[in-house]
């Protein structure tokens, strides 16, 4: 904007605004001058859809590779043992033994897959937000090797909102001559944006944690026998109940012999068996 109030043309409508001059007799219709690309954009969503259903037979290759680094463990989406042959003609399946390690995946299928088929024909209209997530969820115990990912997708934009829906951008060519000076083409693209998580984990037996976790545990069972003691006989209220029940006094008759003298008799005169 220059700051510049200028004659307004007639047409612009919303922009105009009355001015007085400075006699306070004559209105006079004016604008603020700005600098700017013309014509102005025309934003007008595309009919019919620029995917459409040409698309739905798009596919899309996902490779990723991880690395557990506790146990020297790498892997990829792409499964070692596969064949050039196999990877040009598999398509993604989880419902297949084999397929549903394919990293192939067809774009209609995803829509299939996230539960949201009904909005094809709106988000190659106005675009989409998916999120595509693979898991690692590994035991090493049974080799690396059978380790595998699985695959989950949803779409994370609402296309029920009233302002905005979807998924678009912006971007500018530009390009000039000396005589004409430069120009640019304004590219309003719709399209489906992937959200790619990944997330994981990876375990293995060792004795050593199998020790320590139990040694733990036992511990802490003696303690908590101890502290459960200290509370109800000190603290409760029936405190006095719990110490009969737990405890029996005993009274020691001064009459009977006591189990040291016993002990020292036995020893004394042990028993002897005659033969007959």
């Amino acid at each position: 904007m220059t700051g510049r109030c200028i004659p307004l043309n007639s047409g612009v409508g919303d922009a105009e605004f009355d001015d007085k001059s400075w006699d306070g007799n004559v209105t006079v219709k004016k604008s603020c001058e700005i600098i700017s690309w013309c014509p102005l954009e025309k934003d007008v969503t595309p009919v019919p859809a620029l995917l459409g259903d040409d698309a739905q037979n798009f596919t899309v290759l996902l490779k990723n590779s991880i690395i557990f680094r506790k146990f020297g463990v790498k892997r990829r989406n792409i499964p070692s043992d596969s064949t050039v042959e196999w990877l040009k003609t598999c398509r993604y399946n989880p419902n297949h033994s084999v397929d549903k390690y394919c990293p192939i995946i067809k774009l209609y299928d995803l829509f299939s897959y996230a539960g949201i088929s009904d909005q094809w024909d709106t988000a190659t209209t106005n675009g989409g937000v998916v999120s595509i997530s693979i898991t690692w969820n590994c035991n090493l115990d049974h080799g690396p090797e059978n380790c595998n990912p699985e695959y989950g997708f949803s779409r994370l934009d609402d296309p029920t909102v009233a302002l905005s829906p979807g998924f678009n951008f912006r971007y500018s060519q530009y390009h000039g001559t000396a005589s004409f000076g430069i120009s640019r083409t304004l590219i309003k693209a719709y399209g489906i944006l992937f959200v790619i998580n990944i997330n994981g984990e990876a375990g293995k037996f060792s004795v050593v944690p199998l020790m320590v976790n139990l040694a733990s545990g036992l511990a802490l069972l003696g303690v908590a026998t101890l502290m459960c003691d200290f509370v109800v006989i000190h603290f409760l209220k029936q405190r006095e109940f719990y110490k009969e029940k737990k405890y029996e006094d005993v009274e020691v008759d001064d009459e009977l012999p006591s189990m040291a003298g016993l002990l020292h008799q036995s020893e004394a005169s042990p028993l002897v068996q005659k033969p007959h």
